[in-house]
């Protein structure tokens, strides 16, 4: 697709390694309006969580959680969705995890990555047995520049299988991490549908494909996602004998927090437009994703040797 509408939407101001918002502007809009006009249907715009990002959805609008406009460039006036790209937020999600300058609390209890790594020091020094963490390995905890950037190595870790471990081990001070790491697989989960058959085969219901506006995943996104997230930086601000610097440190970061809030919103009122269109009989969440953009420009990336030649071309 991205082949495709290479030549329908070549803007006229040259490509740039870093824009500022004022720049992202015109040219976004302008990418609407030619797709639009070439009969393309632009319901939805992803992001990652870059400053310019952010800053130009300040652009459009005044809300603190501004997560849709209307399209201006559509005929029926649709609505136009804002996603900051779930891989880049489960990144980030593990990343503030493993900080070693935050250190994550929530009602009364201690949201560590040390959970997850004594997790697997244990699992490995066992003489026999089945291992609980079959899949985690060093290159999960111990994090390089690269792996950080890997979100296989982030689902991996805030996966079902890490948390039912943290469950099984029966102690009491790692059951918060536990409820993270479940609340983070599913919100993945919902988000991230590929396929028709991985739902049923992994005996997953958050990866099956969706085909109705009332979806019970929407109903969890909404009434308990978005909830633990209020209900987490409630209970960090009501504790006392600790200043904003640290409560802060108490949190993800603002940034990831503001685009778990946009993208939820959006999901949900994406999917629920979606099914009030004419022929629609299902969706995989998949596709609102930046991963085909950014596996054409790593493949261009890799072909030239050097990262400025994308630019310059």
């Amino acid at each position: 697709m991205l082949l495709a509408l290479e030549d329908l939407v070549t803007l006229d101001k040259p490509t740039i390694r870093s824009s500022h918002c004022d720049l992202l502007f015109a040219p976004i809009w302008e990418a609407v309006f030619r797709l639009e006009r070439c009969g393309f249907k632009v319901l939805t715009i992803t992001f990652d969580g870059a400053v310019a990002n952010r800053r130009f959805l300040k652009l459009m609008g005044s809300e603190k959680v501004l997560f849709k406009v209307i399209n201006k460039y559509s005929l029926e006036k649709r609505p136009l969705f804002f996603f900051s790209d779930p891989p880049h937020l489960l990144k980030t999600t593990r990343n503030c995890l493993a900080s070693k300058a935050r250190h994550l609390w929530c009602n009364g209890s201690d949201i560590l990555f040390q959970h997850i790594t004594d997790m697997y020091y244990r699992d490995r020094e066992k003489s026999m047995g089945l291992l609980l963490l079959p899949k985690i390995k060093l290159e999960h905890i111990q994090l390089t520049p690269f792996s950080r950037m890997r979100v296989d190595l982030a689902a991996q870790l805030l996966s079902e299988t890490v948390a039912k471990a943290l469950v099984l081990s029966g102690d009491p001070a790692v059951q918060e991490t536990a409820k993270f790491v479940t609340m983070f697989d599913k919100f993945f989960d919902a988000l991230n549908v590929s396929n028709y058959t991985s739902g049923v085969n992994k005996r997953k219901v958050f990866q099956q494909p969706y085909r109705s506006g009332d979806d019970f995943r929407l109903k969890w996104l909404k009434e308990e996602f978005l909830v633990f997230l209020d209900t987490w930086e409630q209970s960090v601000q009501a504790r006392p004998g600790f200043n904003a610097s640290e409560k802060q440190k108490m949190l993800l970061s603002p940034q990831t927090l503001l685009g778990l809030r946009i993208t939820v919103n959006s999901f949900i009122g994406l999917v629920q437009y979606l099914f009030t269109l004419e022929g629609v009989e299902s969706f995989l969440s998949q596709r609102i994703g930046q991963d085909p953009l950014e596996n054409f420009f790593g493949g261009q990336r890799q072909r030239d040797h050097l990262c400025e030649a994308i630019v310059e071309k």
